[in-house]
């Protein structure tokens, strides 16, 4: 057994609540969409049916998805050029999620990102490798580099993940948060706030510690909503990296109570978010001013994923 983890062989898993709407009042976080976000996720949808990336009768379900109404909220300011971009990346990187592929075929893809020969033929490589010209263009090459190292951190979080439900393997609460945090698929999002929003922080404010964490908080709050509002269909495909399942195997409770300190953890976790972004540190009243133009980003995102869940219903569906 891998450090961390528990089996779940053996682990009783009672039917769940027919429904269940958590009260996540706390993380609504007021945000506006995007006025040509309908238009994105038209754009994005035929761009990787165009591809091969999507088969044309998986249009409907990627149309019914509507990452352009999520990606409007994150950037409700972006032109329609930049804003396309963002709702591209954020579909592609879902497919790669969703099909929960090896991890060789991720390295592949982050070789495509950093420019290194690969050979074509993939339409995910296809994909990336039109991304990348894009990206490129967009930010330029360090920020480019910069996106790909969190792209990396997030490839890894979907191996592991891929690994331990391959296994049967059961996190502990503290290796979950550590996975649902990359999971979330944030990170990368985030990082478009720089050449879209024109948030300009220097790097050793961007990797300051306690905007580092700030962010990952901030996925927490998103990744654990999503474990939320999924557990029923995790549990029965067999996944094992679900807030819920983590809590009923380590407070050896029952789902519905699982449930409910699920709520609580998650609760908590915005609480705190909120105490982090009233204690950040000065650094120069310039540099401030951005700080601010972040932390209004990472509430955005937090605020619009809940208000894109429940307008398309994405997690209703099935896993």
């Amino acid at each position: 057994m891998s450090v961390g983890t528990f089996t779940l062989s053996g682990l009783d898993v009672p039917e769940a609540r027919a429904e269940v709407t958590p009260p996540f009042v706390m993380c609504a976080f007021d945000t506006e969409s995007n006025v040509v976000d309908h238009l994105v996720t038209d754009h994005s949808v035929g761009w990787a049916v165009s591809l091969g990336l999507l088969p044309p009768h998986g249009m409907a379900e990627a149309l019914g998805m509507d990452l352009g109404h999520l990606v409007g909220y994150g950037f409700p300011n972006a032109d329609y050029e930049r804003l396309r971009l963002v709702g591209d990346w954020a579909l592609l990187q879902t497919v790669l999620r969703d099909e929960r592929g090896s991890a060789d075929d991720l390295e592949l893809l982050l070789a495509v990102l950093r420019a290194e020969p690969v050979p074509p033929g993939d339409p995910r490589v296809e994909a990336m490798a039109d991304l990348r010209v894009r990206l490129l263009a967009l930010g330029g090459p360090d920020w480019l580099e910069s996106f790909a190292e969190e792209v990396e951190r997030m490839f890894a979080a979907f191996t592991r993940e891929a690994l331990d439900e391959h296994h049967g393997l059961v996190p502990t609460p503290e290796a979950h948060a550590a996975l649902c945090e990359l999971t979330a698929g944030l990170h990368p999002l985030f990082r478009f706030g720089g050449p879209v929003d024109g948030i300009d922080l220097p790097p050793p404010v961007r990797e300051h510690s306690a905007l580092r964490e700030l962010a990952a908080t901030a996925c927490r709050v998103v990744g654990y909503a999503r474990d939320l509002h999924t557990h029923r269909a995790e549990i029965a495909r067999g996944g094992v990296h679900n807030l819920v399942l983590v809590t009923m195997r380590s407070q050896s409770v029952v789902l519905d109570q699982a449930v409910d300190r699920a709520v609580e953890i998650h609760d908590d976790e915005v609480r705190d978010f909120l105490r982090k972004a009233a204690a950040l540190p000065s650094f120069g009243h310039q540099v401030d001013e951005q700080v601010r133009g972040y932390v209004r980003l990472l509430r955005r995102w937090i605020g619009g994923h809940r208000k894109w869940a429940e307008y398309t219903g994405r997690y209703r569906k099935p896993c």
